[in-house]
This record gives C-alpha cells, structure tokens and sequence, in this order.
C-alpha cells in the first residue's frame, strides 16, 4: 500500500516551492508549532489559494474560491451566525437535497454532522482559503458592520456630475434601432 502525500510533497510536485524552501519552512514548522501551509504563506512563497488546492487534492475533495460569491439568504440560514463564525463554515447553494457547504476544515465531521440534522440534507464539504470565507461569513451574517465598513471607505468629497457634449437630452427610438441596424 503506497504512502499518502503530504501536503509539501504536493507542493513540490506543483513545482509551487522548491526543495530549499520546503526544507526551511519545515525547520521554522518544527520551532514555532504553526501547520506548514500557513508558514509558507507566511513566508510569501505561495498563496493561500495554493494550499487550498494542495489540501483539496490531498483530501479529493474541491477547494472552491469564494470571494465575492452572491448567496441567497435562505441558503445563509441554513447555519446559524454562531456555527459559522466558530467553525467557519459558509452555505453556499443547494442541489438535488445537498447542502454545498463552504469549510476552512472539511474533516470537521461533527459541524457536518450538525448541519445535516438541522436541516435534513446531506451536506457536500468544499475547501476554501480560509481569508475568503471568514470575509464571506463577515459580509453574509454581518451585513450591517459589512456595510458600514465599504461605506467608511467611500470619500466624503462632492462629485460634479455634468452632461458629455456628446449626448443628446433625448433620443428617439426608432433612430436608436436604424442605427443598431445598421441602415
């Protein structure tokens, strides 16, 4: 029975990290008790993206990014604010009764397992880089700090919004056809 990769191993085999920065990263792993993957990132080398792939191939299961991604609310409910805030956890969507669920730990059996009975589906697990979805769950359960943060960064400063020369005041509708037309 062969050996199962580690996590380096995959890297290296992505040609992601060389052998030198596997060696070190390894060296600082062992005096500082952080998981490889965040000291390479750390480290710059890789992104987290990158690990994400890495575990998602070492575990055969799909790492899915998920910035910026829309959810319906009605999916978001499906884990209560506190679930996924502590085990950081994202719904995603729903297909045929499963529950697409967005993990920073997809071996986490226990939250599957909880998700599963609360809401009566079987629950798919999906890895995503672990800034995306503490971000995601900030903007999805949080919505009102979400807000207010993207407001905070919207300068004060009046905008003067006048006419382009170029733009008629009124356009008539079957001109605007011809011309799509091409006649």
């Amino acid at each position: 029975m062969s050996q199962r990769k580690r996590i380096g191993e995959v890297l290296l085999d992505a040609c992601l990290i060389s052998p030198q920065q596997l060696d070190e990263a390894l060296r600082l792993q062992h005096n500082e008790r952080k998981l490889l993957g965040q000291i390479l990132v750390d480290m710059g080398w890789v992104t987290e993206q990158d690990i994400c792939r890495a575990v998602a191939e070492l575990l055969n299961i799909d790492c899915i990014e998920i910035e910026g991604a829309l959810i319906s609310q009605d999916v978001i409910r499906m884990a209560p604010e506190e679930v996924a805030a502590k085990h950081h956890v994202l719904p995603l969507f729903i297909q045929d009764k499963t529950l697409y669920l967005a993990m920073e730990n997809p071996m986490d059996i226990d939250i599957i397992q909880r998700i599963e009975f609360r809401t009566s589906m079987q629950v798919q697990p999906l890895l995503a880089p672990p800034s995306q979805l503490r971000e995601a769950i900030r903007k999805h359960y949080d919505v009102e700090e979400y807000i207010g943060s993207m407001l905070d960064n919207v300068d004060d400063a009046p905008v003067n919004v006048a006419p382009s020369p170029e733009v008629k005041e009124s356009v008539d509708i079957g001109e605007a056809k011809r011309m799509s037309e091409g006649s």
